[in-house]
């Protein structure tokens, strides 16, 4: 039937009332994939190629793992709190702030970039889907989720192919790791335009992209 729908056109109509928002939430999964796993794909080769030892880069998994665990409930509790938006912010800022340190420094700084990422990747779906849902029906989400996870994993895979093309034609992942920082730095950006956005007016109007649900 969902495919019906999308072969008819049907599924699209919500969003094209709300177009902006529903390409801003694509465009921030996509840049998601993009930054995320292409991190985690070349992180150990970068390492080694510092020469850097190779426990670094298994404490920096751990520190992964172990923010993971626990982002999801602090992450949760502060978008309980005070909302998607803020918590985009923040997020989003963490994860920015450990790579601008970690293309800084990396040696000093990868378990600080691995901090970052546990505590943006692990919760983003949420969070997401709470900010989508402000806007939109609990079946729009849904499906707006569905085409997220279809730019997040397109955003990995072009992000892991132009890593790839950089390394062949300069031999170093150090200009790969600066385009992931910029990435991240976009989604800062994007975060607080998301916030001072949703601060100038309580009250949705004519001409902003958070429209009434639909």
């Amino acid at each position: 039937m969902l495919l019906s729908q999308w072969a008819h056109g049907s599924c699209l109509k919500p969003y094209c009332v709300n177009a902006p928002l529903f390409l801003l939430a694509c465009l921030i999964l996509l840049l998601v994939g993009a930054s995320t796993i292409t991190f985690t794909t070349w992180l150990n080769t970068y390492l080694a190629e510092l020469s850097l030892p190779p426990a670094l880069g298994g404490y920096t998994w751990g520190i992964i793992g172990v923010t993971g665990m626990i982002a999801g409930f602090f992450v949760g509790k502060l978008a309980d709190n005070k909302g998607p938006s803020v918590t985009l912010l923040v997020i989003f800022g963490i994860f920015a702030l450990g790579l601008l340190a970690f293309t800084y420094r990396p040696e000093q700084f990868v378990m600080l970039a691995g901090f970052g990422y546990g505590m943006m990747y692990f919760p983003i779906w949420g969070i997401i889907a709470g900010w989508i849902s402000k806007q939109y029906s609990s079946k729009a989400t849904m499906q707006i989720n569905g085409i997220g996870m279809v730019t997040f994993g397109l955003g990995g895979a072009l992000g892991n192919v132009l890593a790839g093309m950089i390394y062949d034609a300069t031999g170093s992942l150090s200009n790969v790791y600066l385009l992931i920082c910029g990435l991240a730095v976009v989604l800062f950006v994007l975060a607080m335009y998301i916030f001072l956005h949703e601060r100038q007016s309580n009250k949705p109007r004519s001409d902003s992209f958070l429209q009434p649900e639909i």
